[in-house]
């Protein structure tokens, strides 16, 4: 595997941060949910296979609750 540069994404939002960042083998991400009051943590670890599939549904979702 060829060096890479850690990249991780962080998203804030009124009452969470989001984070994804790879898995340490690079085979997936992990996508981490933070309380911003320090109340909860979870992690989500997806491959490409599930993390394609989840983005599908929530665009899916999404756009039923626009209609």
């Amino acid at each position: 595997m060829k060096n890479k540069v850690w990249h991780k994404v962080t998203i804030s939002t009124e009452e969470q941060e989001v984070e994804v960042y790879p898995t340490e083998t690079y085979n997936g991400i992990i996508v981490e949910t933070k309380e911003l009051d320090g109340s909860e943590s979870s992690r989500m670890y997806l491959n490409v296979d599930e993390m394609e599939l989840l983005i599908s549904k929530m665009r899916e979702m999404m756009e039923y609750v626009r209609k």
